[in-house]
């Protein structure tokens, strides 16, 4: 079975690309602490997305969050609210 899932990750089909462009913004994201074994995020939960979205080219995505989101008061245009339907 894992050798199943290592040759999805090969190649040109989407899983592969979002594998291999998600391990690159992964590597791109984390520095390490100096005299440390330890790693530090250098950017938030929201840049790491931004990034991803840019480096596999897409130009819209939709995050589902909780009812506690606001819109970024810097630019409100940027977000859109869209009620949940369960």
């Amino acid at each position: 079975m894992i050798q199943e899932c290592f040759e999805l990750y090969k190649g040109d089909s989407d899983d592969a690309k979002i594998a291999q462009v998600a391990a690159n913004v992964e590597g791109l994201c984390y520095q390490p602490m100096l005299g440390s074994e330890a790693v530090h995020a250098r950017w938030t939960r929201v840049e790491d997305t931004i990034a991803f979205a840019k480096l596999i080219g897409y130009e819209k995505i939709g995050i589902a969050t909780c009812n506690g989101f606001r819109p970024c008061p810097e630019n409100p245009a940027s977000t859109r609210t869209v009620p949940c339907t369960t």
